[in-house]
């Protein structure tokens, strides 16, 4: 090699870091950390930091990355594809051989755990545009759950509220998707009501009483 190829080589790839390999499944979050060798007084406004991954079949996807304090940015990646998905991080200082210019794989491997948004992917509006999907197509009913006077001093934090959120994690077949606590204006409304509230503390429901409320399979 001639001494200024070589010298160009080395140039533009020399002090270039690599980062190891990260393993995860389809549709589950993997997330690779950078450390800056420099120092910067504003990291969170001086600082663009964006990783461009490409996926088994080719297609490409900028993910930005976010700092993480300190002298450390993190970017977090998912896939429903299978394979080594390769990335080179871009950024706004490339002169931080630390932070530009590194490249690294995420290996995805198949699912193979429970979890619904994992096994089908993100939920969408379907092809019919009338209702919801996961991202194989498979349908996906929205049932929500109303937490009144969620936001009072009926709900004692954090017991209570971790016994709830525990109940909807340990009981996913009553089919519920989301949670919504009651407040703002709608609670002010409902403000009277709170000393009866306060005598009746909440309760999970029984097993039978579950599946006497139970509107689908």
């Amino acid at each position: 090699m001639k001494p200024l190829l070589m010298l160009a080589w080395l140039l533009s790839g020399f002090g270039r870091s690599c980062a190891a390999p990260v393993a995860v499944e389809a549709n589950r979050m993997a997330e690779v950390s950078f450390g800056s060798a420099q120092t910067y007084a504003d990291p969170f406004n001086e600082v663009t930091l964006d990783a461009v991954f490409t996926a088994p079949d080719g297609k490409t996807l900028r993910v930005p990355a976010f700092w993480a304090g300190g002298k450390t940015w993190r970017v977090r990646y998912a896939s429903p594809q299978s394979g080594t998905h390769r990335y080179r991080t871009e950024c706004s200082d490339a002169a931080d051989a630390t932070l530009h210019g590194v490249t690294g794989e995420v290996v995805v491997a198949p699912y193979t755990g429970t979890n619904a948004l994992s096994r089908h992917g993100p939920i969408r509006v379907a092809d019919d545009r009338r209702h919801f999907a996961y991202a194989d197509g498979t349908p996906f009913f929205w049932l929500g759950d109303t937490w009144w006077m969620g936001l009072v001093k009926r709900l004692q934090w954090p017991e209570d509220f971790q016994q709830l959120t525990a109940d909807r994690r340990d009981n996913l077949d009553d089919g519920e998707t989301f949670i919504a606590p009651v407040g703002g204006e709608l609670l002010e409304i409902l403000r009277p009501l709170e000393p009866l509230h306060q005598t009746h503390p909440p309760r999970i429901a029984e097993p039978e009483e579950r599946r006497a409320v139970r509107v689908c399979e």
